[in-house]
């Protein structure tokens, strides 16, 4: 990365990107180890990644709609099906750690993005690696895991790419980057939007890239067009209607939005700060959203004001939308943000002409995002699911609430192409099959492997172990192995 440059301060900040990389992607592998790895979303992924791959785009069978529903259904994105192939290179090798693989490389690949985009605004390959660092540090990287692997983490990697390849003129590989965001999700094609835009403010007197630029802006308004008024209403039928639309506060389609947001600039802007929900409990999200990212570098763009432009519908989707869980910064909601900090706060930093500046600024910057980091980690990671996914710090990420040896000698019980009904956290390791049913739907399934410890949703734990005490004494049903908490039944024959 440093070329010929081998002092002692670059050595460390190598050794460090690389800890931290290494790090990143212990986290999501311990997770599927440990059995934290959720059906919603990492099971369905896992069923869609396997079913692309076969040449198939099924019904889902996961979901627990009342009526069949396929993942593009749900999310129009073409992400999986571009993956597809390297199913059968990651999954003879992987299994079902396969996708969080591949997540962790295009992690990876929007961190080398970031460093060469970095190295040509600033010619320093120390400035350039330590905005790696910073990429790898902020607190959204980590929260992100908590959803385990997603569309939205793995599109917001390839942003700095795109960015990079756009700014080199390569645009045979930015066409092919920005492609592959536009159809990764049917918000992308937004943000792209915003993005062509600070590109022609930024090189307005730029002949070639301001054309570019004006090009990238209009394909991105164009397809964000098709994608809502077309494709996405032939994917609908009469038992699925798109439902990710959820901004009332605006109207009920893009279109309506759009005018609102023209007609009505005053009151769109209070709904950037305030709670617009019914529950007072909500008071205050938005503003520690935008606490979190001012206190970790944020506070520099304030210096280049123009770079918020690639924010505003980063910030407008998460804030205008109905479910107040999408205004904070855990989960994934911050994600995107956390993408894009590092490009622009360390262009901005590139500019700077007093060393002194520079080295003060760098360490406001690193002290708010070990500080943010650091207070998350130790008071946030056991608010949602009931234990820790992501603190590197906290033993419980290297043990499990699941007897991990139990349940992988029933995992190997079950015939590979046997149709299954599993309890939430099995499905995403059997979910390399055409049939895997989440528990307690049944159907034609040939074998269900459930947990009682730990979440029973979608019913309650009274009722599971009803079911499950039903079924050991059905005469249609074998028990193959039940051991405290832990029931794999097969269907007779």
């Amino acid at each position: 990365m440093f070329g010929r440059s081998k002092s002692i301060y670059s050595i460390v900040l190598i050794s460090l990107i690389v800890l931290l990389a290494i790090l990143h992607l212990c986290i999501v592998l311990l997770n599927h180890y440990y059995f934290k790895t959720y059906a919603f979303d990492y099971g369905v992924y896992n069923f869609a990644f396997y079913d692309y791959a076969h040449g198939h785009s099924s019904a889902c069978p996961v979901y627990l709609y009342s009526e069949p529903v396929t993942f593009l259904q749900d999310h129009f994105s073409l992400t999986l099906i571009f993956l597809s192939p390297l199913y059968w290179i990651f999954s003879p090798l992987f299994g079902t750690y396969s996708l969080l693989i591949i997540q962790w490389l295009c992690i990876v690949f929007g961190a080398w993005a970031t460093y060469k985009i970095i190295l040509l605004k600033s010619k320093s390959e120390n400035l350039a690696a330590l905005s790696v660092i910073y990429y790898l540090l902020l607190y959204g990287r980590f929260s992100s895991y908590q959803s385990d692997c997603n569309l939205v983490i793995i599109g917001s990697a390839l942003l700095p790419v795109f960015i990079y390849f756009f700014e080199i003129e390569n645009w045979w590989a930015s066409g092919i980057s920005f492609l592959f965001l536009i159809f990764n999700r049917e918000d992308f094609a937004l943000t792209l939007f915003f993005i062509g835009m600070l590109f022609i403010l930024l090189y307005f007197k730029a002949k070639r890239k301001r054309f570019a630029a004006i090009i990238f802006t209009l394909s991105s308004i164009l397809l964000f067009s098709i994608i809502f008024n077309w494709i996405i209403p032939s994917l609908e039928d009469e038992h699925k209607k798109f439902s990710l639309f959820n901004y009332d506060a605006l109207g009920s389609n893009p279109t309506q939005a759009i005018l609102f947001m023209i007609n009505h600039p005053f009151e769109t802007l209070k709904l950037f700060f305030v709670n617009h929900s019914n529950d007072v409990n909500h008071n205050g999200i938005k503003l520690i959203f935008y606490a979190v990212y001012f206190i970790s570098g944020g506070f520099v763009l304030m210096i280049r004001p123009v770079y918020f432009v690639a924010f505003l519908p980063l910030i407008a989707k998460k804030m205008l939308n109905d479910d107040s869980y999408r205004w904070g910064h855990e989960g994934y909601n911050g994600i995107e943000v956390a993408t894009l900090l590092p490009v622009f706060v360390f262009s901005a930093l590139s500019e700077f002409k007093s060393k002194l500046t520079k080295i003060t600024t760098i360490a406001l910057i690193f002290g708010g995002t070990l500080l943010i980091t650091g207070y998350f980690m130790t008071h946030m990671s056991h608010l949602y699911y009931g234990f820790n996914k992501f603190n590197p710090l906290n033993v419980s990420l290297y043990t499990s609430d699941y007897n991990t040896d139990k349940l992988d000698d029933m995992l190997k019980k079950i015939p590979d192409d046997a149709a299954v009904s599993a309890s939430g956290r099995i499905v995403s390791h059997l979910a390399f099959r055409q049939k895997i049913y989440y528990f307690p739907f049944i159907r034609d399934a040939e074998y269900i492997c459930v947990s009682t410890l730990g979440s029973t949703y979608p019913i309650s734990s009274e009722e599971f172990v009803k079911r499950c005490d039903s079924l050991k004494v059905n005469p249609n049903w074998n028990v193959l192995l039940e051991d405290d908490g832990y029931l794999l039944l097969s269907r007779k024959k």
